[in-house]
């Protein structure tokens, strides 16, 4: 009697995953047709990542077929708005506009409302934003290996600054000491437009910006470039040699920007938007646009994002623990 009411319940049971299982693949085949899709953008209105979240989005719609809706959601370096993605339905209806802050440094630095290595799953690559480290026009370097010079004849008196504490041109800087065996005194600004006016000014040495802040004063003659953070040269600043060209063949540090989604999305969903963003990405359109705003695009599989994720998780987390960075309360 108890076998018999036990097989029944179990039977019972399959069916009923059965079911579900179905139903989350009948969704999953029909993705994304049956509403619009949010990208949820971390940063405020009008800035370089929303930007370029809206001509991803306008993009994917026409691809998709179906209407992609920008959402900001800004505050906390862009935890709030992950934090908002990685507690969304994991359907596909709600993806992230991911930042490096808080999938591979704010980690390390502080307490998030979520793990982004559990909560979230990658899709793509979206892009990077190699910075330019620039100098006062009096310092007496002109090149990496000029500035290491300097800077070993005068430990921890060469400053630079960047946009704050922790941030990724703070690493940026972090990571090229290490490599060179330096010591640079760390100034953080609220902002690169303060930090470039106390370069121009003469009261710091050296900054970590972006190029397309730089690039303008670097023009004008107020500043001059040292090198490009990236792996390669930037088409904006073509004349000017990357860190890597310049003895330091394993240097190159990125802001970048990739899509996530919920952890628990299906995979169907994940290679749709994957394939789909991978086209919008060879537009010749979307290229000529990004390389205007001084980023480079880059595509690829989940796989290699998943990869390119942890590398830089851990990297991150050992310059930080290294140079002994803490948040101040």
């Amino acid at each position: 009697m108890f076998s018999a009411t036990l097989s029944r319940a179990l039977g019972a049971l399959f069916m009923v995953a059965a079911m579900l299982g179905f139903s989350a693949a009948s969704r999953a085949q029909d993705y994304p047709r049956a509403r619009p899709i949010h990208l949820v953008v971390p940063f405020p209105a009008g800035g370089a990542t929303d930007v370029l979240g809206r001509l991803v989005a306008q993009e994917l719609g026409r691809v998709l077929g179906q209407v992609v809706i920008v959402e900001n959601k800004a505050g906390a370096a862009g935890s709030i708005g992950t934090d908002h993605v990685a507690k969304s339905a994991p359907d596909g209806y709600t993806v992230c506009f991911c930042t490096t802050g808080p999938q591979v440094i704010l980690p390390h630095l502080t307490k998030q409302a979520f793990d982004p290595r559990k909560d979230l799953l990658p899709v793509i690559h979206i892009h990077n934003v190699p910075n330019v480290l620039v100098a006062r026009t009096t310092l007496a370097a002109g090149t990496v290996p000029e500035l290491v010079q300097l800077a070993r004849s005068k430990p921890g008196a060469i400053s630079y600054g960047t946009t704050g504490l922790g941030g990724p041109q703070h690493l940026a800087g972090e990571y090229f000491q290490k490599l060179a065996g330096i010591r640079l005194n760390h100034v953080p600004y609220k902002g690169e437009n303060p930090a470039f006016n106390d370069l121009m000014a003469g009261h710091v040495d050296l900054a970590f910006g972006s190029i397309a802040v730089a690039e303008p004063l670097i023009r004008a003659g107020k500043i001059k470039p040292i090198a490009v953070t990236g792996k390669r040269r930037s088409p904006s600043l073509a004349d000017v040699p990357t860190v890597a060209e310049q003895d330091y063949p394993d240097y190159e540090a990125y802001t970048f920007v990739g899509l996530n989604v919920p952890a628990g999305t299906p995979a169907p969903v994940i290679d749709t938007l994957n394939r789909a963003t991978n086209e919008v990405l060879a537009d010749d359109r979307v290229r000529e646009k990004m390389l205007a705003m001084a980023v480079e695009r880059v595509g690829g599989t989940p796989k290699a994002y998943a990869a390119f994720l942890a590398a830089e998780y851990e990297k991150m987390g050992r310059l930080i623990e290294e140079g002994r960075i803490v948040l101040k309360e």
